[in-house]
C-alpha cells in the first residue's frame, strides 16, 4: 500500500512540475516569433551576485496571441487563479511554489494582444 500511494505522490509532483513549466515553455517558444516582444530583467543580490529574482515579459499581437492566450487560460485552470476585467482589458493570475522559487504568472489580455509576464523570486538557501 505504500508503495502505491509513493507512485502516486510522485507522479503527482512530476505532474506538478511539468505544468509549472507549461507558460514557461510557450513564452521560450513565442519570445522568438517575429511580431513578439520580449524583455526580462534579472535582480542580484550586489554581496553575493546570486540572482534573487527574474521578470520575464512577453507581449504578442494577433494572431499569436490567442495561441499565447488559449495555452496559459488551460495552464490556469490547473492552479488556483484569480481573474479580472478592468476597461476591457482581463488579467489572470496564478502563482507555484517549488522548494528553490516562488513564481507569479500574469495574463493580461484584449481583443489583440496578450502579455506574460513571469515573476521567479529565488528563495535563500540555508546553509
Amino acid at each position: 500500500m505504500r508503495q502505491i500511494v509513493m507512485i502516486l505522490l510522485t507522479a503527482m509532483l512530476s505532474l506538478n512540475a511539468m505544468a509549472q513549466n507549461a507558460v514557461d515553455r510557450m513564452v521560450e517558444e513565442f519570445s522568438s516569433v517575429g511580431q513578439a516582444r520580449f524583455t526580462s530583467a534579472i535582480e542580484r543580490n550586489p554581496q553575493t551576485r546570486e540572482v534573487v529574482k527574474v521578470v520575464k515579459t512577453l507581449r504578442v499581437g494577433s494572431p499569436n496571441d490567442r495561441k499565447l492566450r488559449n495555452g496559459f487560460l488551460n495552464e490556469s485552470k490547473l492552479h488556483d487563479s484569480t481573474t479580472s476585467v478592468n476597461n476591457g482589458h482581463k488579467s489572470v493570475i496564478f502563482s507555484e511554489e517549488t522548494n528553490d522559487a516562488a513564481r507569479v504568472y500574469m495574463l493580461k489580455y484584449d481583443d489583440d494582444y496578450a502579455e506574460v509576464t513571469i515573476i521567479v523570486n529565488r528563495k535563500k538557501v540555508k546553509n
